[in-house]
């Protein structure tokens, strides 16, 4: 049984010196085709996948990840900088958690080609995954100066994310206004956080509008009282605690923390038992 494992295990050896040698002797003319079929591979594998199982890719199998990972690396292997190959790998490495080697891919890649806007803000994006805010956001400015905001994009929304995390509000609201101004709840959070709370009101109107979050009708209480209309407040507070839940338990909790405080008082007062509407 050892003989004939150790011939299969020779053989193969020697075809990948024959491989090695005969992709060694190419032009990098030559090479850039040979690594690219090994790209389509792996995309056939992945749609192959996706046809078997009725997924999305980004549902796809580890396993299947893996078979389209090592087609991306015979490719480099050929051609060490396709950059298509190099870039694909990054991507389905950090998908499937493996974010050192991700990391280490990207680094290449930019290396490489500085210039590529997806790659310094896929590397932010897995920066940030990773808890390293500083070095996301310098990857996600890195990306908008290499390619400005444009609709659909979604670097600033990511750098604005990251602001918020560190406490940066106005550079976050910066971010959230120079998108569209359409994340309305992002922009009522930043606001609120300035002390903005007029302005902030307005923007979770607006996200109420298609909403009926209770955390968010909180949040609009907590400018309302700020922004010095009692009344409206203790209506939100009401409402956003009549369940129990986060919003009920943060009231509670604010006023044990804080006895006597004005806000307190509505929150107290809102909290109250009603008496039911007559019919």
């Amino acid at each position: 049984m050892r003989a004939p494992l150790l011939g299969v295990i020779l053989a193969w050896a020697v075809v990948r010196i024959v491989d090695r040698v005969r992709i060694a002797r190419m032009s990098p003319k030559e090479r850039t085709p040979l690594a690219h079929e090994h790209c389509l591979r792996a995309q056939e594998i992945s749609e192959e996948a996706c046809r078997r199982l009725g997924v999305s890719p980004i549902d796809l199998p580890r396993g299947v990840m893996g078979d389209m990972i090592d087609e991306y690396s015979r490719a480099l292997e050929i051609d060490p900088g396709h950059l298509e190959a190099l870039h694909d790998r990054a991507y389905w490495r950090s998908y499937r958690g493996d974010d050192w080697r991700a990391m280490r891919d990207y680094d290449e890649l930019l290396r490489l080609d500085p210039k590529n806007a997806l790659a310094w803000y896929q590397r932010g994006r897995l920066q940030h995954e990773r808890g390293k805010h500083a070095e996301a956001i310098a990857d996600f400015t890195h990306a908008l100066e290499v390619e400005p905001a444009r609709p659909g994009q979604a670097t600033l929304g990511a750098r604005s994310r990251c602001r918020r995390e560190t406490g940066d509000w106005q550079g976050a609201l910066d971010d959230l206004m120079a998108d569209g101004g359409r994340d309305h709840l992002g922009i009522a959070d930043c606001r609120q956080a300035l002390g903005q709370h007029a302005e902030a009101v307005k923007a979770y109107d607006a996200y109420l509008r298609t909403s009926n979050s209770t955390e968010v009708l909180y949040r609009r209480g907590v400018s309302l009282f700020a922004a010095g209309d009692r009344a409206g407040a203790i209506e939100d507070f009401a409402r956003a605690c009549q369940e129990a839940g986060t919003p009920r338990a943060d009231a509670l909790t604010y006023m044990r923390e804080h006895p006597g405080d004005p806000m307190s008082g509505a929150l107290e007062e809102a909290l109250r038992p009603r008496p039911e509407s007559v019919r």
